[in-house]
């Protein structure tokens, strides 16, 4: 059955929801491969010497391994669509222009939202919040290729993330469940595999920007607004941290 008919089962969705989690496994696991390898090739093929220094900044090379790891998994992503789903790439992703004022519009309430939560955050003195600063500081050392890391962080990691959550998940389910599950469940399942952060930034900060990442993409019909607000959010972030 294509995935272009109405009646799927529930099976079928947990199916897709497993997909696309396995997807982001992937994306870890090639990001890490690839970090690696380029440890062991800076430093003379040493493994022993590589996972020292990975042990002493696990954070090395993370640019190179990010970028590269995101090219993959977007390549298998629309390998899926293509080939196993049997859909149109751009269709299915919603790579479609967006109305400019209403990408305008969301990312004027991302940017009221965001000074919100910096300015509660600051004065409830609510410290775990900073830790999604200090993580950001943690990027940058003595060996950290500024510029690939801002188009890692900034521009790459985002579109694939965007492409996976907001575009593969987020099609599927919305033609089963409709816009506010979807946008409910997208945004729990974005904030869970980033669990390298705390809990208050998973609930106070991502969460609630995945549902408008969800919100936009679902009222535009269109993935490009939350690409744009994703690769904005990294990238402010990276330029205030450096």
């Amino acid at each position: 059955m294509m995935l272009s008919e109405k009646n799927y089962s529930n099976f079928n969705i947990i199916n897709h929801i497993i997909i696309s989690v396995a997807i982001f496994i992937f994306f870890a696991i090639i990001s890490a491969i690839i970090q690696l390898s380029y440890v062991l090739m800076k430093i003379g093929w040493n493994l022993e010497s590589a996972m020292n220094i990975l042990h002493e900044n696990v954070y090395y090379g993370l640019e190179v391994g990010s970028i590269l790891g995101s090219y993959f998994s977007i390549i298998l992503v629309l390998v899926i669509i293509e080939y196993v789903y049997k859909e149109n790439v751009y269709t299915y992703l919603k790579l479609n222009k967006a109305s400019i004022t209403k990408t305008l519009g969301y990312l004027g309430i991302f940017f009221f939202w965001l000074v919100s939560i910096s300015f509660l955050a600051e004065k409830l003195n609510i410290k775990p919040l900073s830790e999604g600063a200090d993580f950001a500081k943690s990027l940058i050392t003595n060996e950290t290729n500024i510029i690939y890391l801002f188009i890692a962080i900034g521009i790459v990691q985002p579109i694939f993330e965007e492409v996976l959550f907001r575009g593969f998940l987020f099609e599927h389910l919305e033609r089963k469940w409709g816009g506010f599950i979807t946008i409910l469940i997208t945004s729990i399942t974005f904030s869970i595999v980033h669990f390298q952060y705390n809990f208050f930034i998973l609930f106070l900060v991502l969460f609630p920007m995945a549902v408008l990442l969800g919100y936009s993409r679902w009222k535009t019909k269109s993935l490009l607004p939350a690409i744009i607000i994703h690769c904005i959010n990294n990238s402010l972030t990276l330029l205030i941290t450096v």
